[in-house]
């Protein structure tokens, strides 16, 4: 329960230039004649030549930015580990939690890796939740695990996670919901466990801050 956050930004920049230059040739000829005398006559031709002058034409020039994501870029604000606790201010239980967030920029992907400690549910301790995130993609997230069975990872505009599973195993099919605004400095999170009618079950709270 818990997680990343996207915040949005994207940008995209093309600037075009081009030039073209062009230069004519021209090329004269001038014929003189002139007798010398009356029994022979003496023809002198003057050629005059003007070599082509150079062309150039300038190739223009496209520069192209590409578009980033910005859920990539979001979500690797927040890779790191962090460590905290969980409490349940209803009953009174309490345990450990470790989140791993791992961005793969090439692929596009966000691993989470969270461990929860102590009696999760009011059972064992349970083994590590691993969630990948295809970050190509827009949320919400659809997520599946033995701990929190099926769920849904959406984020508001104002940065709002709400982590919604609808049908806990642990829980008889009761209805966990986490929310909080994350933050690279740390995880505020509450959670809340709502019964088939609505009304709340139990509620707690889970905070974290980044560790190494």
């Amino acid at each position: 329960m818990r997680r990343l956050a996207a915040l949005a930004l994207a940008v995209a920049l093309v600037a075009v230039a081009c030039g073209d230059d062009d230069a004519g040739s021209g090329t004269t000829e001038v014929a003189v004649g002139a007798p010398t005398s009356t029994t022979a006559t003496t023809a002198m031709t003057a050629t005059s030549t003007t070599a082509p002058a150079t062309t150039t034409t300038a190739v223009s020039a496209t520069t192209t930015e590409v578009m980033s994501n910005p859920l990539l870029e979001a979500a690797s604000a927040f890779a790191g580990d962090y460590a905290g606790q969980w409490n349940n201010t209803t009953f009174g239980s309490t345990g450990a939690v470790v989140t791993t967030i791992e961005v793969d920029e090439e692929a596009e992907t966000a691993t989470v890796t969270m461990d929860l400690g102590g009696f999760v549910f009011g059972g064992d301790d349970p083994d590590p939740i691993v969630t990948v995130m295809d970050l190509t993609m827009e949320p919400p997230y659809e997520t599946t695990n033995q701990l929190l069975g099926d769920a849904t990872v959406e984020f508001a505009v104002d940065g709002t996670l709400t982590l919604t599973a609808p049908a806990v195993p642990g829980l008889d099919g009761l209805t966990l919901i986490v929310e909080g605004v994350p933050d690279p400095a740390g995880f505020a999170m509450t959670y809340r466990i709502d019964r088939s009618d609505g009304s709340v079950f139990a509620e707690g709270i889970m905070d974290m801050a980044p560790i190494g």
